[in-house]
């Protein structure tokens, strides 16, 4: 079985951390997902996820320390997927696949449809998120 790795950046303003809508076209559109995207050969995962950010939302990122890792079978592939805590250095969002973004506190997380690799690090987040609003 063949193995994806993909990455994610929790960007955390103001107590709540940015989700954007996948295509409807793609794999699990019309789910919430934290942005990122694949890991290409030669890559290492911080580059890898500072590219992804460019390239969908125009902006460039310091991408910090992991905070959660999942896995998936999805479509006949082993998906895994590291999440990294991610601040925006420079720019503002601007989507480059004409997906929606929304920036949303934990107490909304359970009303949201989200792609599968994200659901395992909902607590995760949700954790990042208390101690990032207690250290306001």
């Amino acid at each position: 079985m063949k193995q994806v790795i993909v990455v994610c950046g929790i960007i955390i303003e103001k107590g709540k951390v940015l989700c954007v809508l996948r295509e409807r076209e793609s794999l699990e559109g019309g789910n919430w997902e934290f942005p990122g995207g694949k890991v290409e050969f030669g890559e290492s995962p911080p580059s890898a996820l500072k590219r992804e950010l460019m390239e969908e939302l125009s902006i460039d990122t310091n991408i910090e320390n992991p905070v959660a890792v999942s896995s998936a079978i999805i479509d006949q592939k082993h998906y895994v997927m590291i999440a990294f805590q991610t601040s925006i250095e420079n720019g503002e969002i601007e989507l480059n696949v004409g997906q929606e973004y929304r920036w949303v506190g934990s107490n909304e997380f359970r009303s949201m449809n989200f792609a599968a690799l994200d659901v395992p690090m909902l607590d995760s987040i949700t954790y990042l998120l208390t101690d990032v609003s207690r250290n306001l």
